[in-house]
Order: C-alpha cells, then structure tokens, then sequence
C-alpha cells in the first residue's frame, strides 16, 4: 500500500504571528497554518451617467452608483516540508475562492469572491507568502428581527441591504403579501423563505418561486423601513448592513 512521506497528523500548530482570521467559519491559521500578515480594504468604484443640461450650463446626473469593493490578503503559509507547505496554500486558496471573512480585530463581515492570487518564496524555510485579491461587500454583523404584525425597522447600514424573509403561516392562506410581494398557496406552519441574498424562493424543501410576483428580491434601505403585511403571521427578516 502506497504510503505518503507527508506527516500529517504529527503537525504541531507554529505561534500565530499575526491577526486571526476566519473563512466561511474556519480559522485559516488552525485549518491551514496560515497566518494573515494584512488585510487591506479599498474603496467602491462610484459610477453615474451624466448629460450636459446647455441652457443651465449644469448636468443631469443619474443616481451614482457605488461598486463592491476590492480587499488584498496578504498570508503566510507554514508547512513541515515543501509538500504540506504546498498542500496548505492549495487549501487555502481553494477555501477563499468564495467566502465570508472575519477578522479578529473587527467585528465587520467581508463577503468576498476570489479574483487573484499570487504566491512567492520567502526567507524562512517552509514559508511561502501568499497574496489574495478579492471583490468583497462590506457588511455589519448579521441582524435578524422577528414581528408578526406592520413594523418599522432601522437598518444601521449605509446602503441598501439585501434581506431574507421567512414567513411561517399560522394556518392555510390562499395568498399573504408583504414588503409588496405576493405569495400564494401557503401551508400552516411550513416556512416560506424569500431569500434576497442567495436569490431563491423556498416553501420547506420545495421552489416556492411560481406562487408568487415577485420581480425584484425584499431589501432595506438605510434607516428607516416601514414593514407591512396583509394579515398578522409570524416572520423572520435577517441581513447584513452593508456599509459603502
């Protein structure tokens, strides 16, 4: 039987030597012995259409909108040998590819998409520095309200937040609207979930889409946000603040 030269489960965790950092809920300097050296955050790209109004000598100006924002990662990467080093810059790259990340010197949430990456040797035997670039949301922690009746939530945020709905009917309704989305067929207490973050409609298990009208996934927008429904019944809004 093939037997690998890679000693894994002999692998003694080195001191972290920098901030502690989490992907998708998983400390990379325990998961991948990756020690996070910086994490720099630059902002959104404002974009806005503009017309030359010529008998005010001014423009009309679209409604700007700002993009995501761009994150680089700067880690490096231990292994026992030139093998596991290069197992474990695999991991983590294959872990960032798609991930939230939490930083222990902040309580802000990044959701972030993979664009790059970059690797080079460095002058400590079986380190390997590694830069990771990213497009990420900047977003608060999640928050997650519970009503049953018209309400009036704050979102603490600086630009519209996705959010998802779960509303678990006390019994069967032919139809439920609210936040102006229609839902029909509803079963007494089988959750329907409108997810705005993940674009999906669901009732339990099963697509929930066809029941309703929806055209355009429930947000929040900065401040104040008047909530209100066709009849009383349990619901759930969760999201993140997202902060430009």
């Amino acid at each position: 039987m093939y037997q690998t030269p890679l000693k894994y489960k002999f692998l003694k965790p080195e001191k972290i030597v920098g901030q502690r950092c989490w992907m998708n809920q998983k400390e990379v300097s325990k998961a991948y012995h990756a020690d996070l050296d910086s994490f720099i955050v630059a902002p959104g790209i404002v974009t806005a259409q503009t017309l030359e109004n010529q008998s005010h000598s001014t423009f009309v100006i679209s409604k700007p909108q700002i993009g995501y924002k761009t994150a680089t990662a700067i880690f490096y990467v231990y292994g026992e040998n030139p093998e596991k080093t290069a197992y474990n810059l695999s991991g983590l790259i294959n872990e960032a590819r798609e991930c939230t990340i939490q930083l222990e010197r902040s309580n802000l949430f990044y959701r972030a998409i993979l664009t790059s990456s970059s690797t080079s040797s460095t002058s400590f035997r079986y380190y390997a520095q590694v830069a990771l670039t990213f497009n990420v949301m900047e977003s608060l922690p999640l928050i997650t309200h519970e009503i049953s009746s018209n309400a009036i939530i704050y979102n603490p945020g600086t630009a519209e937040s996705e959010c998802i709905l779960a509303i678990t009917p006390k019994s069967q309704l032919s139809q439920y609207t609210i936040m102006g989305i229609t839902i029909k067929n509803l079963t007494a207490n089988t959750t329907v979930t409108i997810d705005g973050i993940n674009k999906t409609v669901m009732a339990g298990a099963d697509n929930k889409w066809a029941d309703t009208d929806l055209i355009d996934f429930p947000v929040l927008q900065p401040g104040k946000n008047e909530i209100t429904m066709s009849s009383k019944q349990p619901v759930v809004i969760s999201y993140y603040p997202i902060i430009l």
